[in-house]
């Protein structure tokens, strides 16, 4: 049973071995107005768990979600259907799928659903596991999103929540406003995501909540991008053999402060990191970092673009301190090895 602005109605399902028989019913005072009839069945894997329906411009929005009987995967599977059309037409039930907006994945774990009709049409409330940057060293989480069907029955999904937490229950409030409950370990909190002016600017505000667990999280991060410096040595070697070998064999080089051994050495230690570069850069630490830093030849292009800027940098402050080829090229390194460990660092375990 449901109430919109146009009355209250009622839907009786009926199920038989040709299908689900659904009949439905607008309350008039204490009498009930058949408005129609029709049918539908699902595969024989599945199995219909709930239907949720609204009534708009004499016409029927239906959502049916079923359950796999038997999954491979031994896991509980949920569908979800869609279907509007007139009272007397048989519903042509459409698979819904819920892209994950912020990954190229699909929404895993949907669940809490309800459905409501608006001015811009049919929206589906629910959780569902997607990716967030909220967790250390998880980049899931149960967050709340919207989902609105198009004409084509495809969807197009907005994540409403963001939280480290286990996020499930939400509520609209009206249509501006949602509420849901956040699972925080021990405390359960009721958060609120609005698209109202007043609401936001309250809060547009840091909590101590947030801040600890912010600071928690980069400490974590950083302390994780340590483990880029233990295999940094392995580029450092070469270019250290190289002024070791240069020492003993050409000090005057050393003396007068040639500029070629400080670039032979930028250019040994560069080709040493290249060579070398799936010890830092492997397929699960490219698997975690985002998309802006894992295509296709992105080590190769971050290490030479941080080389460019650790020898900017090292041309800025080398002419006022008057540093030795050794310090320079010891500088150029310790910059190019901190951009990569605070970059790439964090996704190395």
């Amino acid at each position: 049973m449901i109430e919109t602005e146009n009355g209250v109605y009622l839907l009786i399902r009926m199920v038989s071995i040709e299908g689900n028989q659904l009949t439905y019913y607008q309350v008039k005072g204490n009498n009930l107005q058949k408005l129609g009839e029709n049918a539908f069945a699902v595969k024989g894997s599945e199995e219909v768990r709930d239907i949720q329906f609204t009534v708009k411009n004499n016409m029927y929005h239906i959502l049916v979600s079923t359950l796999q009987k038997q999954s491979q995967s031994g896991e509980v599977e949920n569908d979800y259907y869609y279907a509007e059309g007139p009272f007397e037409e048989d519903p042509n039930l459409n698979r819904l799928s819920f892209s994950d907006p912020f990954s190229s994945t699909e929404l895993r774990e949907v669940s809490d659903l309800s459905m409501e009709y608006t001015e811009d049409g049919t929206l589906l409330l629910f959780k569902a596991t997607g990716w967030t940057e909220t967790r250390f060293r998880e980049n899931t989480q149960f967050n709340i999103y919207q989902a609105k069907i198009k004409n084509n029955n495809e969807t197009e999904v907005t994540r409403l929540s963001n939280t480290p937490s286990f996020s499930n229950f939400p509520i609209r409030v009206n249509p501006d406003t949602i509420i849901w409950v956040d699972h925080g370990g021990e405390n359960h909190n009721l958060l609120v995501s609005s698209s109202r002016p007043e609401v936001i600017t309250k809060a547009d505000q840091v909590t101590k909540q947030a801040l600890l667990h912010t600071s928690g999280k980069t400490i974590g991060m950083l302390s994780a991008g340590l483990f880029a410096l233990l295999i940094s040595i392995i580029w450092f070697l070469w270019p250290l053999l190289f002024m070791i070998i240069i020492m003993f064999t050409r000090v005057e080089a050393m003396d007068q402060d040639r500029s070629w051994v400080l670039y032979t050495g930028i250019f040994i230690y560069l080709i040493a990191a290249i060579w070398t570069k799936d010890l830092l850069f492997s397929e699960s630490l490219l698997s975690r970092a985002p998309e802006y830093l894992s295509f296709p030849g992105s080590p190769i292009l971050y290490l030479l673009s941080f080389g460019l800027i650790s020898f900017a940098m090292l041309k800025i402050g080398s002419p006022t301190k008057d540093w030795s080829i050794p310090v320079q090229l010891t500088y150029f390194i310790g910059v190019h090895v901190l951009l990569i460990t605070v970059i790439f660092g964090p996704y190395l375990l």
